[in-house]
């Protein structure tokens, strides 16, 4: 949402500062028109019935492919725990209790998409862009579609929402307001993308996924023992901009449940 006369005059007013005039412009995308996610608004969608069940069954076996990983050895950086879809969507399941993963697609997710990424952490979840040429919200996102709205592999989306998770359960990056700030004043002052400190967790579950996935399927061998043992050594190099687990400490505990 463009900022109108009406918000320049409500900025001018109460005279903030640069930081907060952006923090105050992010407060009102979110506020925008939003739709959250869920397998009933995909099949309430007003589309031919094979996009919808395309598309539900990409969610699905990408929700499978998630657990598979978070079962493995692979993972690292996560608690244990598992992906399920309840009335609200997704929602990540550990001993130390429920986070929310729900997914808005909105004009703040549109903002997301058009500086280049695919999603952005909130405290029930995440945020996404409706893909240009989209027509309904819960069908063309970028979470479940590509730019020229070919529908994503399930690895991919598995890969951005378990991306997102692991910003939720260790409420880094854009969790919660002044979390938000602090993650856009580094962006934009330090100009850091993919080296963010807020990042790193993050990007150690995503590369994780990555060997998971490559090794899924090879029989035992030379070369499954030689992927192995570089992500052990990837792992265990510090000096990279992931940052690994397991950690000592366990997460915080949700504020929310499901």
């Amino acid at each position: 949402m463009p900022a109108t006369a009406t918000s320049r005059t409500v900025l001018q007013t109460m005279k903030l500062s640069s930081p907060q005039v952006v923090a105050f412009l992010l407060a009102l995308l979110a506020s925008c028109a939003s739709v959250t996610v869920t397998p009933a608004t995909i099949r309430a969608a007003s589309a031919p019935a094979e996009r919808r069940e395309a598309t539900l069954a990409a969610w699905m076996q990408s929700i499978a492919i998630a657990n598979e990983f978070l079962a493995s050895p692979y993972r690292r950086t996560l608690p244990p725990g598992s992906i399920e879809l309840g009335l609200r969507g997704m929602r990540f399941v550990t001993e130390q209790g429920t986070w929310p993963l729900e997914i808005h697609c909105n004009a703040y997710g549109a903002l997301v998409l058009a500086v280049g990424a695919q999603a952005q952490e909130r405290e029930y979840g995440f945020v996404v862009g409706l893909q240009d040429g989209g027509v309904d919200r819960s069908l063309d996102n970028a979470l479940f579609r590509h730019a020229d709205s070919s529908l994503r592999e399930p690895q991919d989306i598995a890969g951005t929402f378990l991306h997102e998770v692991t910003h939720v359960v260790y409420r880094e990056g854009t969790v919660g307001f002044w979390n938000g700030v602090a993650y856009y004043l580094e962006a934009v002052f330090l100009l850091r993308n993919t080296k963010h400190s807020a990042e790193r967790k993050a990007y150690a579950t995503s590369h994780e996924l990555s060997y998971f996935w490559i090794t899924r399927d090879l029989e035992p061998g030379h070369l499954l023992d030689a992927i192995r043992e570089t992500f052990e050594e990837h792992v265990a190099d510090r000096t990279k901009h992931c940052r690994h687990g397991p950690f000592t400490e366990a997460p915080p505990a949700p504020d929310r449940r499901d």
